[in-house]
């Protein structure tokens, strides 16, 4: 297996918070601190056979294209992980909110996140009414 260099795809002021290969999509899918949600769509391919008698020895070469921006975080991630399965994505943002994603980007949930204090608050409003 051969090794894919991206460091010419890659901005040299990107702040990776999450990377992972995506077996089920074929793609690498990365993410910035600046919001960026990119993949990179690789594959392995055999290039030739080279005949070395007695063997027959294959040549591969691991192939990568172009980076796609497949979604853009206004409020930046903070934070990323794929589910076990590689079917859920989940982004945790700049303004609090967890994001639950497809393998083909669509949005499943958003929930924003609370600080401790504000539910306490939001309790004591609550019941003093």
């Amino acid at each position: 297996m051969g090794t894919c260099d991206l460091s010419n795809e890659i901005p040299a002021d990107a702040f990776i918070v999450g990377c992972q290969f995506v077996p089920d999509i074929g793609s690498i899918c990365y993410g910035t601190a600046a919001g960026d949600l990119v993949v990179f769509n690789v594959e392995q391919q055999k290039v030739r056979y080279n005949l070395v008698r007695p063997l027959i020895v294959k040549i591969f070469m691991l192939i990568c294209y172009q980076a796609e921006c497949v979604g853009f975080v206004d409020s930046e991630i903070r934070c990323m992980a794929w589910s076990p399965d590689y079917e859920i994505l989940i982004i945790t943002t700049g303004n609090n909110t967890l994001v639950s994603m497809t393998q083909e980007w669509d949005i499943l949930l958003e929930v924003p996140l609370e600080d401790e204090t504000d539910q306490k608050a939001s309790c004591l409003n609550f019941f003093s009414s």
